[in-house]
């Protein structure tokens, strides 16, 4: 996926080599937070297996955070070399691995504690697990560490520890979460959209969008799935059609401008963009696709 959408950037948006990888990284990321309404609530937990909801969820938690590696290469190999940028990602990916081992550890740890003692109460599992988002998130990031990536393997360690036994209660953590933040999220991102500069890009603007919804994802997807699993046809279209982007790519965006990087403008223009596209795209095909595959 990192290597396609770079590919279009490069061949569609006149790009500079290293623009063009920067922005392909950006766009990598499958959103966690967009998949997960694509894959909670009655309706698809009524259509969808378990299996290829447990998919999208792993694999969108952690490429969000694991996309670090490929952002910090077009900003620190110019500006510093290969060395630099193999250090700074070993770096990031280190202390988010760690963190959220730890953070979990001690999560689970605690909840257990207080059920064996009598003092747990299953309200108390929005407050740990938003927290346990929140410590990891600010704890990694004052560490120079990925907090993303901490959030999401700390997140894991607790629920696989817990099992079942804390599945319904963090269900419900994460609806009340996304009600929470998902549409202050994107009504701050509509208010941000550069309608001016998307004019600017013209027909390699939209071209390039579409490139973002068809090419970055199903060939990669397709062939991984093939080559390594026996998912079958529908499951496969599904995952390989459903990887939008969204809050990720939002925050890799904005994260790079500190590096002051090449033609940021235009990256900034077409990476809001093609992240737009996806919320249209795969808004628009969500509960269709679901009840399909149902039938």
């Amino acid at each position: 996926m990192f290597a396609a959408t770079s590919l279009g950037a490069w061949l569609l948006l006149d790009l500079p080599f290293w623009a063009a990888v920067l922005l392909g990284a950006i766009l990598t990321p499958t959103d966690p937070v967009v998949a997960s309404t694509l894959v909670t609530g009655p309706l698809a937990e009524r259509c969808l297996p378990r299996w290829l909801r447990r998919s999208l969820q792993i694999e969108s938690g952690a490429n969000d955070g694991l996309a670090i590696v490929f952002v910090l290469l077009p900003a620190v190999v110019v500006a510093e070399g290969v060395g630099a940028w193999v250090g700074e990602a070993a770096k990031e990916v280190g202390i988010g691995l760690g963190l959220g081992v730890v953070t979990g550890l001690i999560a689970a740890w605690a909840v257990r504690t207080s059920r064996r003692t009598g003092s747990y109460s299953e309200e108390y599992v929005l407050a740990v697990g938003v927290g346990l988002a929140l410590v990891n998130v600010a704890g990694a990031e004052l560490v120079q560490g990925s907090g993303i990536l901490a959030a999401f393997v700390s997140g894991l360690v607790f629920s696989e520890i817990l099992h079942e036994e804390a599945a319904e209660p963090l269900e419900h953590v994460q609806s009340a979460v996304e009600q929470l933040f998902i549409l202050p999220v994107f009504a701050l991102f509509g208010l941000l959209l550069p309608w001016d500069a998307w004019t600017g890009l013209g027909l390699g603007g939209l071209a390039f969008a579409a490139w973002a919804l068809l090419v970055r994802r199903p060939p990669a997807v397709s062939a991984a799935l093939a080559a390594g699993t026996r998912t079958g046809r529908r499951g496969t279209a599904f995952l390989a059609w459903f990887g939008p982007l969204g809050v990720a790519a939002m925050y890799y965006v904005t994260f790079v401008e500190e590096f002051n990087p090449a033609r940021y403008d235009t990256v900034f223009a077409a990476a809001t963009l093609a992240i737009a596209a996806s919320i249209v795209a795969h808004s628009v095909t969500a509960t269709p696709w679901v009840r399909r595959y149902g039938r």
